[in-house]
């Protein structure tokens, strides 16, 4: 039995992905994800999680 076996939010962290809750997750988002959003911070201030989604 491995850590991402015992640990979801581990398994899902090697693969890429951040889970929301660290024991059964139910929502994940990626690490390119969260990568792109901060690019598009980072250019356009005015820019909002919401107009993201």
């Amino acid at each position: 039995m491995s850590l991402g076996d015992a640990w979801p939010s581990l398994g899902l962290a090697q693969g890429g992905y951040l889970a929301a809750t660290p024991v059964n997750p139910t929502v994940v988002i990626s690490i390119q994800t969260l990568d792109l959003y901060y690019l598009i911070i980072q250019c356009v201030l005015s820019f909002s999680a919401q107009s993201f989604a």
